[in-house]
């Protein structure tokens, strides 16, 4: 293949595809860290979008340490994920913690104590289109400062937790079930053996 037809094709490539991107840098959700976030959303010439590219970073307040870097692919976010940066919410520092829930979206990004240990974890929005709100992955803060992804909370909550209760280690997520229900879920962390289960689930019939 010669370089005028890599050019030909490049150039084709690019005239269908359109490239959107934004960056946001959160240093109100912590008072140890900065969060980044940067996404690239392509979309066809029609304005269909084909494919979101997301890094997420998580660095020292100087910016000169990075202690996790997040970068995930996905066909599944909204025109709006990521690109509005006052869509965060911090559970440590307050900020946005009145911003009003719409849908069980409670921010791109959201800072707190998820395995109850004193230490920050976060977790992000990954997909979107689910009746139950986005789903998100939860990172967890491991004693060296660095983060790993909690499996569990992950692959298993139905949605955001609404309520935290810090002295019974639970989370409790009350997510749209179908119709006119709604599923209350409890979760609760064994911190002796590093471990979650769900103890309770209840559909609830909002109409009466």
């Amino acid at each position: 293949m010669t370089n005028k037809l890599i050019v030909i094709i490049l150039f084709l490539i690019f005239s269908i595809l359109k490239l959107q991107g934004q960056s946001c840098s959160h240093r109100e959700l912590s008072e140890t860290y900065n969060y980044l976030t940067n996404i690239k959303k392509i979309k066809t010439s029609k304005g269909d979008l084909d494919s979101c590219n997301v890094v997420i970073k998580v660095k020292s307040k100087d910016n000169l340490k990075t202690y996790c870097t997040i970068r995930f692919t996905t066909m599944f976010l909204f025109d709006s994920s990521y690109i509005q940066c006052n869509r965060s919410r911090s559970y440590i520092t307050g900020n946005n913690g009145g911003m009003q829930v719409c849908d069980w979206d409670y921010g791109d990004l959201i800072v707190a104590d998820f395995n109850f240990d004193n230490r920050e974890d976060f977790a992000f929005k990954k997909e979107e289109f689910s009746a139950s709100g986005p789903i998100y992955d939860y990172y967890i803060q491991n004693s060296d400062s660095t983060f790993k992804r909690e499996k569990f909370l992950s692959d298993s909550l139905p949605c955001f937790p609404q309520y935290f209760n810090r002295n019974e280690k639970t989370l409790i997520c009350i997510c749209f079930s179908g119709y006119s229900y709604v599923s209350k879920e409890v979760y609760k962390y064994y911190s002796e053996d590093e471990k979650w289960i769900r103890l309770t689930k209840k559909e609830i019939d909002i109409t009466k």
